[in-house]
């Protein structure tokens, strides 16, 4: 990992930490009553550029310690234009604490929101069908219908 990438995950950490978030490596987990929020900090095979990945593990529909992004419940990336340059460690529009600020604050306020948006069932089934569709797979979809 880039010396860059690491100040990117350590970004990422310093706002997920304060918000109960634990890590291990560049996922970070947090552990509720009903769920299992995620976020994951990805960097692209073909470039330096990062993406940052929200997830949800839903506790009715199986048992998990520490569930990987990708066989989460709900899943979205965290997006826009400006996260996007922010994130590609080869854009040099950037100054490196600029590119920091930046992700932290999206991380802070859409990311966050997302997740604390899909805490609980009752926040899930709160959610915008157009939205859940595009973020859930069919088994919650099933589930929130119940």
């Amino acid at each position: 990992m880039s010396s860059l990438r690491t100040r990117i995950a350590n970004a990422i950490h310093e706002v997920l930490a304060a918000e109960g978030f634990t890590h291990a490596g560049t996922t970070w987990h947090c552990d509720g009553e009903e769920t299992i929020l995620v976020v994951n900090l990805q960097g692209s095979m073909w470039g330096k550029v990062s993406y940052i990945n929200l997830a949800v593990w839903l506790k009715a529909l199986g048992r998990a310690k520490n569930p990987a992004e990708h066989v989460c419940h709900i899943r979205t990336r965290l997006g826009g234009a400006k996260l996007e340059r922010a994130l590609d460690e080869e854009n040099r529009s950037l100054s490196d604490d600029a590119r920091l600020r930046t992700i932290a604050s999206a991380v802070k306020t859409r990311g966050l929101s997302f997740l604390k948006s899909c805490a609980s069932l009752k926040a899930i089934k709160r959610l915008p069908s157009n939205k859940l569709d595009e973020v859930a797979n069919p088994r919650v979809r099933k589930l929130i219908k119940k």
